[in-house]
């Protein structure tokens, strides 16, 4: 579980969840839900990124203090893309409930982390030179908009 925020300059002020670079377009797969502390069930509306790769689930520390989510200290062995060795990292383990479709809540483990990713570049996209993506966006519900 992620708070994350992809976005173009501050002067442009338009959220993104593409990566356009020359040629290829690629998808970030996120949404966006409501996540609570179990403790004080104070709740957000946050974006979520699904990492399909990965073995853990992750939360900001801007996002656990805001929720005041409660850790205990964990030990995990990090390996990231393209990495041969894992690097070893102390970080608090939490829980939190994550809003469903059907508006029940699911409770889920998180590490508590200072970040999960920095700021993905974009560019605008001309839709009528991209006959692929304007079929996708008729079929699909995006988190966010696409600059044009």
């Amino acid at each position: 579980m992620n708070e994350i925020k992809f976005s173009l300059p501050r002067e442009e002020g338009i959220s993104q969840n593409v990566l356009v670079l020359t040629e290829e377009i690629v998808f970030m797969q996120t949404t966006t839900s409501e996540v609570t502390s179990p403790a004080n069930k104070s709740g957000l509306n946050v974006r979520l990124l699904f990492d399909s790769g990965s073995q853990r689930s992750y939360v900001t520390a801007r996002l656990a203090e805001k929720l005041e989510l409660e850790g205990k200290q964990q030990e995990i062995k990090l390996l990231t893309f393209g990495s041969k060795t894992p690097k070893v990292i102390k970080t608090l383990s939490t829980q939190l409930n994550l809003k469903l479709k059907n508006g029940e809540y699911m409770t889920i483990s998180a590490n508590i982390v200072p970040e999960i990713t920095g700021c993905v570049e974009c560019k605008r996209l001309n839709l009528s030179e991209c006959p692929e993506l304007q079929q996708t966006l008729t079929n699909v519900d995006l988190a966010d908009t696409i600059p044009t």
